[in-house]
């Protein structure tokens, strides 16, 4: 940090970022630093490669990586304040858009196995890797305790496994906020 702004030196002490964020930057997988700064009054992140070469411009409301760093979800909001996902791979290109993807805290990605997503009002489910592991068939899912719940069409709920296997089907609609 320098004057208020941050950048990226190397072990030798060569500047490798130059100086410009005002927030700091943090590693979110090899090679790949998470930078954000506000923009028009919002908080913003983006990514820099250790290099300083943007691979995704500080626009998005938050990203997250998959375990191996291979890939981001993105999330921002449209100008009327609908959600717009993207899924990239770790140099920036865009490899699927999505309507929606859930977590109960932003920090959640870490603590469970499967990100609930949604396409075309249909949920299915990701796994850490940020792969599509549950196909979008449900009206509804929840992420719980390294499972699936999905709602199903007769007022039941299934718990399902990460390869999307139902494991145990409840005679009743399970109410996800007091999971």
């Amino acid at each position: 940090c320098k004057n208020d702004r941050w950048g990226l030196v190397d072990i030798t002490g060569n500047m490798v970022i130059p100086y410009i964020y005002k927030k700091p930057l943090y590693e979110s997988a090899p090679g790949l630093w998470s930078y954000g700064q506000y923009v028009q009054g919002h908080y913003k992140e983006g990514i820099v490669t250790s290099h300083g070469e943007v691979v995704l411009p500080c626009e998005y409301d938050f990203l997250r990586f998959s375990r191996s760093g291979d890939r981001i979800l993105a999330y921002q909001t449209d100008l009327y304040g609908n959600p717009i996902c993207y899924l990239y791979n770790r140099d920036g290109h865009l490899l699927d858009t999505l309507d929606e993807f859930r977590f109960d805290v932003i920090d959640e990605i870490n603590h469970v196995t499967m990100i609930p997503v949604s396409r075309n009002g249909k949920w299915g489910f990701f796994n850490l890797e940020i792969q599509l592991v549950v196909p979008y068939l449900y009206d509804d899912v929840f992420g719980w305790n390294g499972y699936g719940l999905a709602k199903l069409p007769n007022n039941q709920t299934a718990l399902l496994n990460e390869s999307g296997e139902v494991l145990l089907s409840l005679p009743f609609l399970l109410d996800y906020t007091i999971v």
